[in-house]
């Protein structure tokens, strides 16, 4: 099993331009580390940190947050790229958060 090595975000080893994809219509707000928009029509934020990127759907400004949560699934897996390594931690899934991790495989 080959070791995992964290791929930091800092736009070299991860770069953000593909985050803006992830939202409908490639459309965002942006402020910092911090993305907001929409995602199957209900309010989705991002923030990003390290080699983590933390998601959350707003369940008061959601038209079906479960169905917008796995559209975001969807939508961030078309974007994996190997060899980078990401991982997915679905279980706040109920709370509508999902967090991405990414590595690279140590040789």
């Amino acid at each position: 099993m080959k070791k995992l090595i964290p791929a930091p975000i800092d736009e070299k080893n991860v770069t953000t331009d593909w985050i803006e994809e992830i939202f409908d219509n490639g459309d965002c707000a942006r402020y910092l580390n911090r993305r907001t928009g929409f995602v199957f029509g209900s309010v989705c934020s991002c923030i990003y940190k390290g080699n983590h990127i933390l998601w959350q759907i707003n369940k008061e400004y959601a038209d079906d947050a479960v169905k917008s949560y796995d559209q975001l699934i969807k939508r961030l897996k078309e974007h994996d790229t190997p060899p980078l390594v990401v991982l997915y931690d679905t279980s706040k899934r109920e709370e509508l958060f999902l967090l991405q991790t990414f590595h690279w495989e140590d040789e």
